[in-house]
């Protein structure tokens, strides 16, 4: 999990740990909220985030992936 600007992303993978998702975590309503952003066709192993790109690691094929999404920024 990484914490973007107070937003909670993570990257999960399903009971049979096939492809994964990239996920939104909402705490900040009156409701907690998880919100699918996109499917990876990897088996994810964490998320960080350097201020342009996520990052995260495909266990699988001893890889290191990077992508973009686009960020609403808090003022």
């Amino acid at each position: 999990m990484t914490i973007v600007d107070g937003v909670f992303y993570l990257v999960t993978v399903d009971e049979e740990w096939g492809d994964g998702r990239f996920d939104r975590l909402g705490i900040d309503d009156d409701a907690s909220s998880i919100q699918a952003l996109r499917s990876l066709p990897f088996k994810p192993r964490s998320v960080a985030f350097d201020g342009e790109q996520f990052w995260t690691a495909d266990r699988n094929n001893h890889a290191i992936v990077s992508f973009t999404l686009a960020i609403p920024r808090r003022r």
